[in-house]
Parts: structure tokens; sequence; C-alpha cells
């Protein structure tokens, strides 16, 4: 961001002033598009996720609805929520030490994956079969993507509504 625009938050995450768009889509179809303040938590849009959740089900009441979204709006409120309402979620969950020792087997296995196809340097990746998460309500869990890239590793992680 540039100059000193109305509503402009310091982001310690991107070091720098910004806004946090939130959108919405279907598929491509961009369903919600709002700006929103980089100070302001994600779970203020519970609202707006509500009300989609209502509308898409006044019309196509069978339709499985998975609300996909970054760490950002990991908050337990949230996948509370999601659980009352037979939302399906996936959210992205911060990298720390204890959840990359977790997928470190997966992690060495992609890393070997990647050298040997140096010459393309694509990701190798595996995925981590899922355990249960030790906070949160309902059957959430915790799963991690084990991803080399060239030279460097790029492990992710989410938490995921659980199959019953």
């Amino acid at each position: 961001m540039h100059g000193h625009q109305e509503g402009r938050f310091f982001h310690g995450y991107y070091d720098g002033y910004c806004y946090l768009p939130l959108y919405v889509f279907c598929g491509r179809h961009l369903l919600v598009s709002k700006l929103r303040r980089s100070n302001i938590d994600g779970l203020r849009f519970v609202s707006e996720i509500g009300r989609l959740v209502v509308q898409i089900r006044r019309q196509w009441p069978r339709t499985r609805i998975l609300l996909r979204a970054d760490s950002g709006f990991c908050r337990e409120e949230l996948m509370v929520w999601c659980e009352a309402n037979k939302v399906d979620y996936l959210f992205g969950l911060a990298r720390n030490a204890r959840l990359v020792a977790e997928i470190a087997p997966e992690l060495a296995t992609a890393e070997g994956r990647s050298h040997a196809h140096r010459q393309t340097c694509p990701a190798a990746s595996g995925t981590s079969p899922g355990r249960p998460s030790t906070a949160g309500a309902g059957r959430a869990r915790v799963v991690g993507k084990a991803e080399w890239t060239c030279s460097e590793s790029n492990p992710r992680f989410g938490r995921d509504l659980a199959p019953a």
C-alpha cells in the first residue's frame, strides 16, 4: 500500500501496511469480495459465511459445502460454527517446529524425490495421514504436506474435518 489511506494498519507477517481482502469463491465464481482492514480478525466475517450458507442451502439443500481458508481463519469459534452448521472445512495452520518434526520422514522422502529429478526441479511432496487434533471440537484433525522445492523444504499444514 502506498500513502496514508484510511483504514491502513501495520501487519507484522507482511512487515508493512496493508489491507487483507476477503474473497469467497465457489469454483471460479466470485461470491463475496470485501476489503477489510488488516487489524480485523477473520472471525468478524462468520456472519458473511453464514449468510452464504443459508442462501446455498435454500437453493441446493443436499449440497456439501467445504470452506477452505488460510491460517488467519483457523479459529476455534469458526470450526465449532462449521461443525454445528454441517459445513466441512480445511484451514491452514501456521508452521511450527513441532508440526515439522511430525512429518520429518515425509520431508526426507520428498527431498530424495526432488534430488532424483533435479533437472526439472519439480515440487516433490507427500502427505501425512492426519492425526486427531488435541484442540478443537468434534472430529477435526491436523494434516501435513511435506513438499521439497529444488533446494528447500516447504512443509504446509492444515486442520480439516475428518470424515465421519
